[in-house]
C-alpha cells in the first residue's frame, strides 16, 4: 500500500511539473511572439547581439534606415553600411564597450545608403545578463535623426550669419563720421556706436540705462524731446542742438532721426555730428558778414557824401563861372554893333553856355536832386517818377499813405536809390507798359513796393550774371537792419519789396511788411 501511494504522489508531482513547465514554456513562448510583433512594428531601429558584438537579428525599421538587407546587415557585416568616416570610431567604440562588457553605448553615426544618400542616427545598446551577472547579449535601438541634424546645421547657419552680419553691421556703424543710435518709443537704447561712448564718456552700461535727452544740454532738452516726437509722427526729422558729456562739456551737434521698425517695434534711427568747426565757420561768416555790411554801408554814406561835396563843387565853381562867361558874353555884344560875324559867333557861345548849364543842373540832380534839400522824400520821388515818364515813355505811378514825411536822413536816401534803380532796370531790361510804386510809412517801419508788368527774368541768373544793381539795392537795405525781397519769373513782370524799421531800436524782428500794400 505505501508503495503504491508513493507512485501515485511521484506521478501526480510529475504531472504537475509538466503542467507547469508547458504552462511556463508556453507563456515564454508568447512573450517571444509579442516581442517579435512589437519588434518587427516598432518605428524604430532594433536590433540583437551575441556578448562578443555579433548581430543575431534586426527588425524592418532598422534595415529601412540603414538601408541593408537582412542577411548582410547579421554578423559584423552591418559595419560597411556605416559611412566610411565614422566606421573606424563606431567599430572600436563597440569592440570596447563589449570587451568591458558595459551596461550600455550611446553613439552617434551615419549609414551611407547604396544611393547615396546619408542616415544620421543615434544608437543605443543594453547588455542583457544572467543571472550570475554576465553579459550574454545586447538588446539595442537606432533612431533616425538626420532632420534633427539638418536643423541643428541650420542653426549654426543661421547663426554664423546673424554673427556674420552683427559683426558687419557693429563694423558699419563704427566707422561711420560721428555718433550712431537706435532706441525705441521709450527712449530705450537698443544699439550705438564706440564714438557715442567715447564722446559722452559714458560706459557702455551707463548708456543703457539713459534716455537720449539726458545727453543733451538742458537748454535744448524740450526742442530735442519735440523732435523725438515728431520723428514717430512725420517719420524723420533733424536739430540743432548740445551734446553734453559726462563732465559737463556741452558740443553743438547736429542730430538726424529716421523712424524704422524694429523687431516689430517702431524705433528712431539716426547719426549725430560734430559740428563745432561749422558753428565756428558759420559765426566767422556772419561776423565777416556783418563788417562787410558795415564797410558797404560806410561806403554808401561816403558816397552820398561824395555827391553832395561834389554837387557843391560844380554849382559853386563851374555853375558860376558858366554864368560870369555868359554875362562877359552879354557884355561884349552889346558893345560890338557893326561886326555881325563876330555877333553870331557869341551868340552860338552863349547857346552852348545854355547848353552846359542844363548838363550841369541835370548832372546835379543826378548826383542829389535839389528838390531832395528843398521839399523832401515825397517831392523827390515825384520829380524822379516824371522823369521816368518823360524819358521812358511808360506809365508809373506813385502813391503814399502820407501827405508829409519826417524820415532820417539814411532811410530817405535808401527809398529814393531804391527807387531810381528800380526804375533804372525797367528802362533797361523790363519791356514795362506800367510801374506802381506804393510807400507805406508809420511809426515802426517803412514799407516799399516796386511791381511793374515787363517781361521779368529768371531770379537764378541774378547771382550768375553779377547783378549789382539788384545787390546794391540789398546791401543799402539790409544796412539799415531792413528787409528786402525780390519776385520775378519769366513772362510775370518783377516786384521789389523792402521794409526798414524806424526808431532807436530797430531791427528786423520788430516788424513786418505792412498788408495794406502786399
Amino acid at each position: 500500500l505505501g508503495l503504491a501511494l508513493w507512485f501515485d504522489v511521484t506521478a501526480m508531482t510529475e504531472g504537475a511539473v509538466d503542467d507547469v513547465r508547458r504552462k511556463t514554456q508556453e507563456e515564454l513562448q508568447e512573450s517571444e511572439r509579442r516581442y517579435q510583433v512589437l519588434a518587427e512594428s516598432a518605428p524604430v531601429g532594433i536590433f540583437h547581439t551575441d556578448e562578443t558584438g555579433y548581430t543575431t537579428y534586426v527588425n524592418p525599421r532598422w534595415r529601412q534606415i540603414s538601408g541593408m538587407a537582412e542577411a548582410p546587415a547579421l554578423g559584423d557585416d552591418w559595419l560597411d553600411a556605416v559611412h566610411p568616416d565614422d566606421r573606424d570610431k563606431i567599430k572600436k567604440g563597440w569592440e570596447t564597450a563589449t570587451h568591458d562588457q558595459r551596461t550600455s553605448s550611446t553613439s552617434e553615426y551615419r549609414f551611407l545608403k547604396a544611393d547615396g544618400s546619408v542616415v544620421h542616427v543615434l544608437g543605443l545598446a543594453v547588455a542583457q545578463t544572467n543571472s550570475q551577472g554576465q553579459t550574454t547579449g545586447y538588446v539595442g535601438t537606432i533612431i533616425d535623426i538626420t532632420e534633427r541634424k539638418k536643423a541643428e546645421q541650420e542653426i549654426l547657419r543661421l547663426l554664423k550669419e546673424v554673427t556674420q552680419e552683427k559683426t558687419l553691421s557693429d563694423t558699419i556703424i563704427n566707422s561711420l563720421p560721428g555718433i550712431f543710435y537706435l532706441y525705441d518709443r521709450n527712449g530705450r537704447f537698443i544699439r550705438w556706436n564706440e564714438d557715442l561712448s567715447k564722446v559722452s564718456g559714458y560706459s557702455d552700461e551707463q548708456i543703457a540705462g539713459m534716455h537720449p535727452v539726458d545727453l543733451i544740454a538742458g537748454k535744448d532738452k524740450e526742442l530735442v524731446m519735440q523732435k523725438i516726437e515728431q520723428t514717430f509722427i512725420k517719420g524723420g526729422e533733424t536739430v540743432q542742438a548740445g551734446f553734453l558729456t559726462i563732465n559737463g562739456k556741452e558740443i553743438p551737434y547736429y542730430f538726424t532721426g529716421k523712424m524704422i521698425s524694429y523687431k516689430g517695434e517702431p524705433c528712431l534711427l539716426g547719426v549725430g555730428i560734430d559740428f563745432t568747426e561749422r558753428v565756428a565757420a558759420q559765426q566767422k561768416i556772419r561776423e565777416t558778414t556783418d563788417q562787410l555790411r558795415l564797410l558797404a554801408a560806410h561806403l554808401q554814406e561816403i558816397r552820398e557824401e561824395e555827391r553832395k561835396s561834389i554837387g557843391r563843387e560844380i554849382h559853386d565853381e563851374l555853375g558860376q563861372t558858366l554864368t560870369a562867361i555868359k554875362m562877359d558874353i552879354a557884355w561884349i555884344s552889346k558893345r560890338i554893333s557893326n561886326d555881325e560875324t563876330l555877333k553870331e559867333k557869341l551868340k552860338n557861345v552863349s547857346t552852348l553856355l545854355d547848353r552846359s548849364n542844363r548838363s550841369v543842373r541835370k548832372i546835379l540832380t543826378q548826383l542829389r536832386p535839389g528838390i531832395f534839400q528843398s521839399g523832401g522824400l515825397l517831392d523827390a520821388i515825384g520829380w524822379l517818377i516824371r522823369q521816368f515818364r518823360e524819358t521812358s515813355n511808360i506809365d508809373a505811378d506813385f502813391n503814399c499813405n502820407q501827405d508829409q514825411l519826417e524820415l532820417p536822413d539814411a532811410v530817405s536816401t535808401c527809398v529814393f536809390r531804391v527807387i531810381q534803380e528800380a526804375l533804372t532796370n525797367v528802362t533797361r531790361y523790363a519791356e514795362a507798359q506800367t510801374v506802381q510804386c506804393s510807400l507805406i510809412v508809420d511809426p515802426s517801419a517803412v514799407s516799399l513796393k516796386i511791381k511793374d508788368d515787363g517781361k521779368g527774368f529768371d531770379l537764378s541768373s541774378v547771382a550768375s550774371h553779377r547783378s549789382f544793381g539788384i545787390l546794391g539795392m540789398k546791401e543799402r537795405v539790409l544796412s539799415l537792419n531792413g528787409m528786402f525781397e525780390l519776385k520775378s519769373s519769366a513772362g510775370n513782370g518783377t516786384e521789389i519789396r523792402i521794409g526798414i524799421p524806424l526808431g532807436e531800436n530797430s531791427s528786423q524782428e520788430s516788424f513786418c511788411y505792412s498788408e495794406n500794400i502786399f
